[in-house]
């Protein structure tokens, strides 16, 4: 396929099963897999004429792939997810639970009288509630009273396991609580102050302090009232990261840590905006930059 030779506006295809492959020579060669049974090796005006009044043609593959590929320009993005992944899947773990499988309790017969309605309800609320320490007092409530609330019959240890989708060692441990303390305790888990990676005290004063000691200026004209401060637009946060590294060496942060503190603890920008100069500054300006360049010149 690649060493056969086309002119343009020459087509060549090849076949296997339902799988084409299809050659057209445009100003460059362009080669096109395709599967639907209407794409061949033929020719279709595309309505669209050449400068010496020819038609128009491309394969019918290439007009359907630049088709989709303008309805793809228009559709709207997806918006990105903002927040921190851990704070996501925490919230999917605590939300989509499944109900589990038959306890086959014979005695209590717990699945056979609480039919499929009844546990898709039961799955359904176990999942509205919002954090993991509510879910547990949930079921707390559950082992005390041996029933179930929405339909008020007895079931088993097993059943309370399958019918909100959790696991074994989960109501163990709100059973170990509830004897110990005589109430369930709240999930302690990610919530220490063993964290040896964190920003020293005296680090996180030395970057505010050298944020603090940017000067730039603030609007002017604008007509709504900003404490924004603006720098110049030569400077970056790479750039005042680089300089707060050469300034305290001994109090050293990462650029994404420095960044962060930058942009959600102060209100500055880079550059200033179109609005904040009045026509006569506009003037002086231009007026400034010509004399510079004559300077230049001479």
């Amino acid at each position: 396929m690649n060493s056969k030779k086309l002119k343009k506006g020459d087509i060549y295809a090849l076949q296997k099963g339902n799988v084409k492959v299809i050659k057209w020579m445009d100003k460059r060669p362009v080669s096109m897999l395709s599967t639907c049974s209407n794409h061949n090796a033929t020719l279709i005006e595309t309505g669209k004429t050449q400068r010496n009044g020819d038609a128009v043609k491309k394969p019918l593959c290439v007009l359907d792939y630049n088709n989709a590929k303008k309805r793809s320009r228009f559709q709207p993005r997806k918006r990105k997810q903002t927040g921190r992944m851990r704070d996501a899947a925490k919230k999917m773990r605590t939300q989509t639970h499944e109900t589990g499988e038959d306890c086959k309790f014979t005695k209590l017969k717990c699945f056979q009288n609480i039919n499929v309605e009844e546990q898709r309800i039961i799955i359904k609320e176990f999942n509205v509630v919002p954090t993991y320490d509510s879910q547990n007092k949930n079921v707390m409530r559950m082992l005390l009273s041996t029933t179930i609330h929405i339909v008020e019959v007895p079931i088993c240890y097993k059943a309370i396991i399958s019918l909100h989708g959790i696991t074994p060692r989960r109501l163990q441990t709100i059973q170990n609580q509830m004897t110990t303390h005589g109430k369930v305790l709240s999930d302690k888990r990610g919530r220490h102050k063993n964290r040896p990676h964190a920003l020293s005290q005296n680090t996180l004063t030395k970057v505010n302090e050298h944020i603090q000691s940017l000067q730039g200026r603030k609007s002017h004209y604008s007509l709504n009232k900003s404490e924004k401060l603006y720098l110049p637009d030569e400077l970056s946060v790479k750039k005042l990261h680089e300089m707060y590294l050469e300034k305290f060496k001994s109090f050293p942060i990462s650029y994404h840590s420095y960044r962060k503190i930058f942009i959600t603890d102060y209100n500055i920008s880079f550059g200033y905006p179109r609005y904040d100069t009045c026509s006569k500054c506009d003037e002086f300006t231009s007026q400034e930059s010509i004399l510079k360049k004559e300077d230049s010149r001479s």
